[in-house]
Formats: structure tokens, C-alpha cells, sequence
């Protein structure tokens, strides 16, 4: 009997669809995060440049 005969063949597909759903979801979550936190860091250094620059005149 082969794996695609089997009659819980379904259950072992749909629970490796799920697994690796939610892996892929959550590693387009973190790059989404590390993204946004990229943007922050940048936001941050600008501003503290400017207020550098704003006691330097």
C-alpha cells in the first residue's frame, strides 16, 4: 500500500500545510518587524542629528 492509498494520507498533508504555513507566517512576521524597526532606527538617528545640529547653532 502505498503513502497516497493510505485513507489518513490527508491528515498527515493538511498537518504538514499547516506547519509550514505558520513557519512561513512566522518568518514574514519577523522580516516585517526587523523592517519596521529598521525605519525606527533610521527615523531616530535623523532626529538626533537634527537636534545636534540645532545646539551646535
Amino acid at each position: 500500500m502505498s503513502l497516497l492509498e493510505d485513507r489518513n494520507a490527508i491528515y498527515l498533508f493538511t498537518a504538514y500545510g499547516v506547519f509550514l504555513g505558520g513557519m512561513i507566517v512566522y518568518a514574514l512576521s519577523l522580516w516585517w518587524r526587523k523592517r519596521q524597526l529598521d525605519r525606527d532606527a533610521a527615523l531616530l538617528d535623523e532626529l538626533e542629528r537634527e537636534e545636534q545640529a540645532g545646539k551646535r547653532s
